[in-house]
């Protein structure tokens, strides 16, 4: 970690380019220094090099795979939910919904709230598309358990909609309840939602 605080430490002085930090952060990086590999990943991800970001997330993502420390989570945890993001706004590569839902439940397994939400959001857009009543149902029971799980996480949280409306989970839930196509699969989504829960690190219902 020092070398990349020293690293950063330069650039933040004036004494060296952004080109010269990146470059610098890149020998870092291939040194296998996780800090510098974070910082480069994250400048690529400013910048909207995502063809560049994506295969030190990808790093990131299995980092210290095998150990449970709060650091190493942390970091796997926050490049699995940036691998979704780009799957499901197609940011650098094709869109695609299924491979946004493999990163961001793998985030989401670790109790993260914005990976939660993201898959509640996915699959309430692929019961709004669908033309199958089953997938459809299937779709609606799996966001409304989503967004419980979502609500039974410590710490407050709120969804940003595209019209510019705030809202809580708890009221997009409440919404969920008070439609009528979805009353009869309210038992079978909470039910769910329970299940699911007790693989969510941090949920308590």
């Amino acid at each position: 970690m020092n070398q990349s605080a020293q690293i950063v430490d330069e650039f933040k002085a004036g004494t060296t380019t952004k080109n010269e930090f990146i470059g610098k952060l890149d020998g870092c990086s291939s040194k296998r220094n996780i800090f510098c590999t974070l910082y480069l990943s994250s400048i690529y991800l400013e910048d909207k090099s995502y063809s560049k970001s994506r295969p030190l997330l990808h790093q990131l993502a299995t980092y210290n795979s095998e150990s449970n420390d709060d650091v190493s989570i942390k970091i796997r945890t926050s490049s699995n939910y940036t691998l979704g993001e780009n799957y499901a706004f197609g940011q650098g590569v094709l869109q695609d919904f299924d491979i946004a839902l493999k990163y961001y439940g793998l985030a989401a397994k670790n109790g993260d709230k914005d990976s939660i939400i993201r898959i509640s959001q996915l699959f309430l857009n692929k019961a709004s598309t669908s033309i199958n009543n089953k997938y459809k149902s299937d779709f609606i029971i799996k966001a409304y358990a989503y967004m419980k799980v979502a609500q039974s996480l410590p710490g407050k949280i709120e969804i940003h909609e595209g019209n510019g409306k705030t809202v809580s989970p708890i009221e997009t839930i409440i919404e969920m309840q008070g439609l009528d196509y979805f009353k009869p699969y309210l038992k079978e989504a909470d039910f769910f939602a329970r299940k699911l829960c007790s693989t969510i690190k941090g949920c308590q219902q």
